[in-house]
């Protein structure tokens, strides 16, 4: 009998193994799950590409989905200070321009989308974790787009109509 440990998850359990490196070297190779953030560094087009580059010569290991969220977060947040030239002290001005911001950013996951709630409206990416070049990745083998939360909510809401 195989004795590997069997583990139940969401992809960011093996983002964080992936991304941390040497100590997550036992990592299963071949697991397969879906990655319910929404950055996955495997997922390659122009934007993504660079950002990828640039991070692993300035940091020498590829970047997390916390990388890429800090890094998204931070272009919202200059678009939006630039859109209102400064001026913070309207808080509903401060979240339009916010919104606003999300479709005017190149962001390394792709066009930022934000659903009526301010939620960002991800790719789910079904990864498998695989050896590349010696590096542990987590490649991504299918993708489902534009998931919403509320596209969720008749799943995980359906007791409360009771």
């Amino acid at each position: 009998m195989d004795s590997c440990l069997r583990a139940l998850g969401t992809g960011l359990l093996l983002c964080a193994w992936v991304g941390i490196g040497a100590a997550q070297e036992p990592v299963r190779i071949g697991v397969l799950l879906p990655y319910t953030g929404v950055y996955a560094v495997q997922a390659q087009d122009n934007t993504r590409g660079l950002f990828v580059k640039d991070y692993e010569t300035a940091h020498g290991s590829l970047p997390s989905r916390y990388s890429e969220t800090g890094y998204t977060g931070a272009q919202l947040i200059v678009r939006a200070v630039q859109l209102l030239a400064g001026n913070l002290k309207d808080r509903e001005a401060v979240g339009g321009a916010l919104r606003k911001a999300a479709g005017q950013i190149e962001s390394p996951r792709g066009p930022v989308k934000l659903d009526k709630y301010g939620q960002v409206i991800p790719t789910i990416y079904i990864t498998r974790t695989e050896r590349k070049e010696g590096k542990l990745v987590n490649s991504v083998v299918d993708e489902i787009p534009n998931v919403t939360q509320e596209s969720t909510w008749g799943w995980w809401m359906k007791d409360a109509a009771k």
